[in-house]
């Protein structure tokens, strides 16, 4: 709004002065500007479109209802590992809420999947914040998933 009426009074002046190179040059200079944002805004949507393309194939495989899917989803490789190590995929995940004294309570489940010997195995967790020291506790309770049970 205000780059149009700034345009319009400037097209008067220029008019009523008899600055017409003047007015080609602002013209040129407004122009420039307002093709310059136009090409930065669309660049912004090619990146983030390369972005999500990207995360698609990654993240294909959450929620899963099968963990043994995980045996066959490839992951990173470098040269540290042997072509015929599949590695250890490591899940974590958690939950945190506020007990009742407004501190934290958390649940979550830490499970490490072994490629290569097709187990896993891991620990399901709650952690419990309390102002009375007698009331803070750490339980872990052992998972093993065997024929993906």
């Amino acid at each position: 709004m205000l780059m149009t009426e700034y345009c319009i009074n400037l097209f008067k002046t220029l008019l009523e002065s008899g600055g017409f190179m003047k007015l080609a040059k602002h013209l040129l200079i407004i122009l420039g500007v307002m093709v310059s944002m136009s090409l930065l805004s669309s660049c912004g949507m090619s990146t983030r479109e390369k972005i999500e393309s990207g995360l698609k194939e990654p993240l294909s495989v959450y929620p899963t209802k099968n963990l043994e899917d995980f045996y066959d989803k490839e992951g990173y490789r470098d040269s540290n590992f042997s072509k015929d190590d599949k590695g250890v995929w490591s899940i974590y995940t958690e939950i945190s809420k506020l007990n009742k004294e407004g501190l934290l309570r958390m649940e979550g489940v830490m499970l490490y999947i072994d490629r290569n010997t097709r187990t896993s195995e891991g620990y399901y967790f709650v952690y419990n914040e309390s102002k009375d020291q007698r009331k803070n506790y750490k339980k872990q309770y052992p998972l093993i998933m065997k024929n993906n049970q």
